[in-house]
């Protein structure tokens, strides 16, 4: 089954992939830096809070993420959206 994960809370950094497709986070809070993939598809995130980088590929598909708030990240791969 799916994560029922609210939120990340104190958590700044993932140094490999963070697969947040169909999660219920809807900010991801004090985190600042993804070391691989991102997935953050089909997600009910709204809110990046501090994220600075994704160090690989980045997957926004069906996100309500604003296309302004991923121009601000660093990112090391292939942009979805």
């Amino acid at each position: 089954g799916f994560s029922e994960i609210k939120n990340l809370g104190q958590l700044q950094s993932i140094g490999g992939d963070a697969n947040l497709c169909f999660s219920e986070i809807r900010n991801l809070g004090q985190l600042q830096s993804i070391g691989g993939d991102a997935n953050l598809s089909f997600s009910e995130i709204r809110n990046l809070g501090q994220l600075q980088s994704i160090g690989g590929d980045a997957d926004f598909m069906y996100s309500k993420i604003s296309i302004d708030d991923i121009n601000k990240l660093e990112i090391g791969g292939e942009i979805k959206r």
